[in-house]
């Protein structure tokens, strides 16, 4: 039996992981798209290593791999519009975003992070009536509460010390109108099922009405399960008048091992100084935005 030629199978791997880097831009199309969007950096960084492999055994040209890294790159760099953000001067809130986790039980030590850092806004998921203790700990700084219970694992909830006008509750979502210092503004805390073949993507379709719904300005923080350059993201940031603000930090180890960027905190004006927060006690790390100027 024929061995394949080196140069054939260095072309059939590139052809691979381009289609599906190509397939990752069509979330728009298929929810697939939003699934392989995930894999982007990924994707790439396997592209590198693949290139970079077949150099050393002078299987391909070095033009040609130049030519083919600099592709690769130029696909990673659509990834990492929240990293070339200039974080100005503060002018904004502070939202501290935070999957608790369903199993969670002792909630102390997220309070106590929450009170030291003295965040405006508090959007939580995996809400239940087992971590809900957690109301009652910072309830004195964040009196104003509102929780959902979606068909999502547990509920949705904010927490922000300005007046309450309105509550409302959507698909997978929790919002609360407030009279923030800038005048009336909607906080959205959501929480996105897996992407397909689970069902993101159905969602996202209920949801989007919904959001359009609210008079702007809207804020939007939660645990998406998805990147901020997938289709989801961007659609949801497009029916709220918000883009997302930071850099794309990961919040999330998907088994434990792969890190992902899927809490977003979308703000009206997009640009805004992320950090995130140790897990204490849940499966995803805390992300915390303060508004910038831009």
């Amino acid at each position: 039996m024929t061995r394949p030629r080196p140069r054939a199978v260095f072309w059939a791997g590139i052809a691979a992981i381009l289609t599906l880097l190509l397939a990752g831009f069509g979330g728009r199309l298929h929810p697939a798209g939003d699934s392989l969007a995930v894999a982007r950096i990924w994707l790439v960084v396997a592209g590198l290593i693949w290139i970079g492999a077949f150099v050393l055994r002078h299987a391909v040209r070095l033009r040609a791999a130049l030519s083919l890294g600099a592709v690769l790159l130029a696909i990673a760099a659509t990834t990492s519009a929240g990293w070339l953000q200039v974080a100005g001067r503060a002018v904004g809130p502070t939202v501290y975003q935070k999957n608790m986790s369903f199993r969670l039980r002792d909630t102390t030590a997220l309070a106590n992070d929450i009170l030291a850092l003295r965040p405006d806004i508090v959007t939580l998921q995996e809400i239940d009536d087992d971590n809900a203790s957690l109301r009652q700990q910072i309830s004195a700084a964040l009196p104003s509460w509102h929780r959902c219970v979606s068909d999502t694992v547990g509920g949705e909830a904010i927490a922000t010390h300005w007046p309450v006008l309105d509550r409302a509750c959507g698909p997978g979502a929790a919002a609360l109108r407030v009279q923030s210092p800038a005048g009336p503004l909607w906080i959205v805390s959501v929480h996105l099922h897996w992407p397909w073949p689970a069902r993101q993507a159905r969602q996202v379709a209920d949801l989007l009405p919904w959001l359009e719904t609210l008079d702007r300005p809207v804020i939007v923080a939660g645990d998406f399960n998805m990147v901020p350059w997938s289709w989801a993201v961007r659609s949801i940031a497009r029916a709220t008048g918000t883009a997302r603000a930071g850099a794309p930090l990961h919040t999330f180890r998907v088994r434990s091992v792969a890190p992902v960027a899927i809490d977003n905190i979308l703000l009206p004006g997009g640009t805004g100084r992320a950090a995130t927060r140790p897990p204490l006690g849940s499966d995803h790390w805390g992300l915390v935005v303060t508004a910038t100027e831009e």
